[in-house]
């Protein structure tokens, strides 16, 4: 199956090379900053940094109410169909109701978070509260990104957060390491951090109003809001039960047993996720592209269209994996001495991966072509189940247990899914698919 062979397949290796570029180098940028930060922070520093992180990019979510996905299944039809006014309308609540909520919350939670630390109740709050000024233009570029995505803004929609920022935060921390004593690190970095994203968040926006097309730009605003909030909330709850996967194992580790367990845990967890940065690069394109193929009836272009993608998921992940198993004490000797012990967490958790990349853009399958609903219900039964086998097993087990219930949870989730998108649509996204639509050309 090559991808000379359709105009669509081109497409999606001229548009995945664009992504896939962009992202490498930002989980390269990613993974340095968490290498180094490793080493320029006190190991209990660390931990706290991928505590804050974790909470904002779990809160972050929680913010969003499902607007990014919901904003790119619309306008993928909207541009079908030529609805503009719609377009319009939907680009503008977003973007209102995201600003508004995480500036709002942002506030209020780092003066409730500075009260407590002035009346001596908590530690680290000026950590915290400097965390939470990362929210708003967190949840922004986010949605900044998905309605860009959704025009084919590749650059406008990756640069800001995915490669600018993520490169700010290395040499913000290398200047730290060099100018200030190790226990004023880590708030000066988060807050740092935020003045970075809040800058590159806005001349994101600009660029999203200046790329945006003519037609949609100068329509009036049209308001669909009973279809929208029906999409929304089933998107915005299995998004909330998914970011749980990333971040709340890394919470519930150094809120249940300690700081330095949790930068331990928290180093092997983001090594791990390298395995599926190849399947959320690609979900940044195979998402509009769903949603139009799928709008427009066009079934034989979209199964070759997700089985192709599926062969450029899988097959990195599965070499990335071998790394892993063969080599778990030399990946996370660049992080310190102290983190080998998480020989295991590396080896499990990278299974998760492995195992989620196998199953492919199950998730967006079922979001892009009307079945929200049954994705959400899947996440939300899930995550409970798994956020509890992370504190039972953490605490009989410490940073192992976390990781054996963590990768558990991961293969329930894409195991269901992965049935589901089976059952209610005529695709199946996964390496099986993949092999399966092979097979089937060729006999022909």
């Amino acid at each position: 199956m090559k991808a000379s062979s359709n105009p669509l397949l081109r497409r999606l290796a001229g548009e995945a090379g664009l992504v896939l570029g962009l992202r490498i180098f930002a989980s390269l940028m990613s993974y340095v900053s968490v290498v180094f930060l490793a080493r320029w922070l006190s190991l209990e520093d660390y931990g706290r940094y991928g505590t804050i992180m974790s909470a904002v990019g779990f809160a972050a979510i929680v913010l969003q109410f499902g607007t990014t996905l919901t904003s790119i299944r619309y306008l993928g039809e909207y541009e079908a169909h030529e609805k503009h006014g719609l377009a319009h309308g939907v680009i503008a609540l977003s973007l209102r109701v995201v600003f508004l909520s995480t500036l709002v919350a942002a506030l209020v939670g780092a003066g409730i978070i500075l009260a407590l630390q002035y009346t001596g109740r908590i530690s680290y709050g000026w950590a915290w509260a400097a965390g939470l000024m990362l929210l708003p233009a967190f949840t922004l570029t986010d949605v900044q990104s998905a309605i860009m995505r959704s025009f084919g803004q590749i650059y406008g929609a990756l640069l800001p957060k995915d490669v600018l920022w993520r490169a700010s935060v290395v040499v913000i921390g290398f200047g730290l390491f060099l100018l200030v004593p190790s226990g004023q690190r880590l708030a000066l970095l988060l807050l740092l951090s935020a003045v970075a994203l809040s800058v590159f968040a806005l001349w994101q926006q600009w660029a999203l109003h200046r790329g945006m097309p003519a037609a949609v730009k100068s329509a009036p605003r049209q308001y669909d809001l009973a279809a929208w909030r029906a999409t929304s909330v089933p998107i915005w709850l299995l998004l909330v039960s998914r970011i749980s996967f990333r971040t709340i194992d890394v919470i519930v580790v150094g809120l249940l047993l300690s700081p330095a367990a949790a930068g331990i845990y928290f180093a092997a967890s983001r090594t791990s996720e390298l395995l599926a940065f190849v399947l959320s690069s690609l979900n940044l394109v195979v998402g509009p592209n769903i949603s139009k193929l799928y709008a427009a009836g066009k079934h034989d272009d979209l199964e070759r269209y997700m089985a192709f993608a599926s062969l450029v998921i899988f097959i990195p992940a599965l070499l990335m994996f071998i790394g892993c198993v063969l080599f778990p004490d030399l990946i996370l000797s660049v992080f310190g001495s102290e983190f080998e012990d998480a020989r295991w967490v590396l080896i499990l958790m990278a299974f998760g991966q492995l195992y989620n990349a196998a199953t492919g853009s199950v998730g967006v399958v079922l979001n892009m072509s009307g079945h929200e609903r049954i994705n959400a219900r899947i996440m939300i039964t899930t995550a409970p189940l798994t956020v509890l086998g992370l504190v039972v097993l953490a605490w009989f087990w410490g940073v192992n247990g976390a990781a054996v219930a963590s990768c558990i949870g991961i293969v329930i989730w894409n195991t269901r899914l992965w049935h589901a998108a089976r059952k209610h649509t005529a695709y199946d996204p996964s390496i099986w698919g993949a092999i399966r639509f092979m097979t089937r050309a060729k006999s022909k």
